[in-house]
């Protein structure tokens, strides 16, 4: 593949990461069909069956964009796997919004430290009776969601090169 950087071109190796990436997503598909009869409304008896992802990243992701994710994806208690570049959330109920659920999905691109390397995915469902129905992704806020995680990324790489804490 090749990426653009500024008024250059550059070639690189793309192949590995997308394949993890999409190994880690088969994995969680088929965890998720596996266990679909199981599954509560938030799905908080399933936290505990995908590892706490590490603080700092194993593979190569940027570690600012991936503290800054798992700050940010705090509330919601992210499950994730650092060599596979992927952040998930559990499918969580809002209290104001019982007849809706959402699910959080980040996936990171590279080592780099760039905007277009971090990924956020929004996924919403809706009650239909006894059944949840899938909607259109909200992709507004998505694109929020990675605004808020870049500034923060921003924030922890400036507080670390003039030797604060963020």
């Amino acid at each position: 593949m090749i990426r653009r950087t500024g008024s250059d071109f550059r070639e690189i190796e793309t192949t590995p990461r997308r394949l993890r990436t999409l190994l880690a997503m088969l994995a969680g598909l088929v965890l998720a069909v596996g266990l679909g009869g199981c599954a509560s409304d938030n799905e908080a008896d399933l936290v505990g069956l995908w590892p706490d992802p590490p603080l700092q990243p194993a593979g190569d992701i940027n570690p600012h964009l991936w503290q800054a994710a798992m700050e940010t994806l705090d509330f919601v208690g992210p499950w994730g796997d650092s060599d596979a570049g992927i952040l998930i959330t559990p499918w969580r109920i809002l209290p104001e919004s019982p007849g809706e659920r959402f699910k959080i999905r980040v996936f990171f691109y590279g080592e780099e430290f760039e905007r277009d390397t971090l990924e956020v995915v929004v996924l919403r469902d809706v009650r239909a009776g006894d059944d949840w129905e899938g909607r259109e992704p909200e992709e507004a806020t998505a694109a929020g969601l990675e605004a808020i995680i870049w500034q923060r990324a921003q924030q922890i790489r400036a507080a670390q090169a003039t030797g604060s804490r963020g």
